[in-house]
């Protein structure tokens, strides 16, 4: 393993964990911010190696599309956050941009998981592997999607009424 894919990696195992930390704690503290800008700095971290990996397999290819998508979900999420602005809407953004760059960041990990692992290579390839690919980063997705459509109104609340939301 080379020293872009080891940072790759380092920065998506960082931001799976702070991404944890941030949805199971308190949301709008300092910690929250805190833990918030380093999962930021990681997803960028992610996205941006990602980006340079393109000359290993030599061409441009579906996880590349996917980084912009998720460079979009963050950038709205943090911009949404750092500006406050709209005053009625910036918070309702910054929860799905952050939300569902968590989500991405799930699905494209199990979805590299499954092509990198070379038990799963072994064991299925071709189509198989990717339709494999396909369903888990969909169902991954579609989880997420149900999950954080669900939470919004509570997370919301939790933040007006000073209580302490358990996801989010």
């Amino acid at each position: 393993m080379n020293a872009l894919t080891l940072a790759h990696v380092g920065f998506g195992l960082a931001a799976i964990a702070l991404g944890c930390v941030v949805l199971l704690r308190r949301k709008g503290t300092a910690v929250h911010r805190m833990i918030g800008g380093g999962y930021v700095a990681c997803i960028l971290g992610v996205n941006i190696t990602a980006l340079a990996m393109h000359r290993f397999i030599g061409t441009i290819g579906p996880f590349h599309v996917f980084v912009l998508v998720s460079l979009l979900g963050t950038g709205i999420g943090f911009y949404s956050a750092a500006r406050k602005h709209p005053p009625t809407l910036w918070l309702r953004r910054h929860y799905y941009g952050m939300s569902f760059s968590y989500v991405g960041l799930l699905a494209a990990t199990a979805a590299e998981i499954l092509v990198r692992v070379p038990y799963f290579n072994a064991q299925i390839s071709g189509w198989r592997l990717g339709l494999l690919t396909a369903l888990a980063t969909v169902v991954i997705t579609a989880v997420g999607w149900v999950i954080i459509d669900r939470s919004l109104e509570r997370v919301l609340r939790s933040l007006a009424g000073g209580t302490t939301p358990s996801v989010g």
